[in-house]
């Protein structure tokens, strides 16, 4: 296997498949691991006898995945762009933040984030403000929800501008008030945040 992790490709060969230049619609080096295991399992199947598992399913699958809330992004004419992300641990940040990195280089997004309680959130705001122009901090529907106004105050937060809002709606709408048709905007942090979101644009 050959991966090219700036375009995010990979190229895959065995006895039974070849692919080259294959790009996942799901973004991120991780998700370049993720096809690489599906591939070999197809394989693996195809080699005990499940012959519908062909080139074209493989290739179909993995180019037309569709995953709610894992790097899903959002565009509309006029408007900016969404990117949704249910990361809510560290290493789920730094996956997210190092695919937006490659989709979006040298750019930088507004975020609405909000978290649960018992994570370690210094070390994934640490990772979001490579990537962060201002934090818009909510509560959840849960009563899991972090107190924002204690990590507001126990945090660092390395120069990032930060506000915290009583509710994503109301928090959505000042960032989309000041926001520029090409900026970015960003939604994560939680399965309740990113479903709360959803919920609100009436996505289907």
């Amino acid at each position: 296997m050959k991966t090219d992790l700036k375009k995010l490709r990979l190229d895959y060969q065995t006895d039974r498949f070849t692919f080259k230049k294959l790009a996942p619609s799901l973004p991120g080096v991780h998700q370049l691991k993720n096809t690489a295991l599906v591939l070999e399992a197809c394989s693996i199947l195809r080699d005990n006898g499940l012959t519908g598992i062909t080139r074209r399913a493989i290739l179909d699958g993995i180019s037309h995945t569709d995953w709610p809330g894992r790097f899903q992004i959002i565009r509309n004419n006029g408007s900016p762009t969404h990117v949704l992300d249910v990361a809510h641990n560290a290493r789920g940040m730094e996956a997210f933040v190092d695919a937006f990195e490659r989709v979006f280089p040298n750019r930088r997004a507004k975020v609405i984030v909000g978290f649960v309680k018992r994570k370690p959130h210094q070390q994934m705001f640490d990772q979001l403000s490579r990537i962060a122009e201002s934090y818009a901090l909510v509560p959840l529907h849960t009563a899991r929800t972090i107190d924002i106004r204690e990590i507001m105050q126990t945090l660092k937060w390395r120069d990032v501008e930060r506000k915290r809002f009583g509710s994503l709606t109301t928090a959505y709408r000042q960032v989309l008030k000041n926001a520029d048709s090409d900026d970015i905007i960003i939604v994560i942090g939680s399965h309740y945040l990113v479903g709360e979101f959803l919920t609100m644009i009436g996505w289907k």
